[in-house]
């Protein structure tokens, strides 16, 4: 029972530090604090900017997935068509973000060929 529990804390755990809410809250505290978060090794400026872009991509996807309004109208209980609007409205914001990160890792995909 003991490893059963500590399972799905860690599950929880895991659930809470992909929230994209959970980022922007920790970033701002680093930021507060003066830190520096830590940033992919890369060659060059161009392929930063490819890298932080990619990494919007997937912050916007996540934006998507764990759309409070979708959740909430889903889990209260809401009328059939209030549900789909926001299931809708979530995945055209899951598809705008992954079209982002594909793009964009395509982008860097290249330009790293071109630096070897």
């Amino acid at each position: 029972m003991r490893t059963f529990v500590k399972k799905m804390a860690q599950c929880l755990a895991d659930i809470g530090t992909s929230c994209p809410y959970t980022i922007v809250g920790k970033k701002i505290v680093q930021s507060a604090r003066g830190k520096q978060s830590r940033t992919d090794k890369v060659n060059n400026d161009r392929e930063n900017e490819l890298a932080a872009r990619v990494k919007t991509g997937r912050n916007v996807t996540l934006i998507g997935i764990f759309c409070p309004f979708f959740w909430f109208a889903l889990f209260s209980g809401a009328p059939a068509n209030e549900v789909y609007f926001n299931a809708v409205h979530s995945g055209i914001v899951v598809a705008i973000g992954l079209a982002i990160m594909l793009k964009t890792r395509m982008d860097l995909t290249e330009e790293q060929r071109r630096h070897k």
